[in-house]
């Protein structure tokens, strides 16, 4: 838990500018998808501000981070520039089977549930 209490849903809100903001969409569908549904209908404002302050200290876009700041992270290592990731879930409703597919090869393993 927190020390602190956070108001209404400043945490997604915070949450969703960071990933708008810095990730791009290369990234951001991965961070998105950690955050539920109700994430993608929030308002997390204008990002003027944010834009602006890249501007002036001149930064890096994200993708250049992971490519030459930390290569071997799971995502790079795993995804690439796949256009496509994720799992494809059994039609049978009595499997707990999943295919699961990264940039090189496809394998069986369980669900995951949320």
């Amino acid at each position: 838990g927190k020390p602190y209490h956070v108001p209404g849903n400043t945490g997604v809100v915070n949450k969703l500018r960071t990933i708008y903001g810095w990730l791009g969409d290369k990234y951001a569908k991965y961070a998105l998808s950690q955050l539920g549904p109700a994430a993608l209908s929030t308002d997390y404002g204008d990002l003027s501000d944010v834009r602006r302050v890249q501007e002036k200290l001149q930064c890096k876009n994200f993708d250049w981070f992971m490519h030459n700041v930390y290569p071997d992270n799971v995502l790079i290592k795993s995804l690439g520039d796949a256009q496509y990731h994720g799992l494809i879930k059994a039609a049978d409703p009595t499997s707990s089977k999943c295919l699961a597919f990264t940039r090189t090869s496809g394998a069986s393993q369980p669900c995951k549930t949320k």
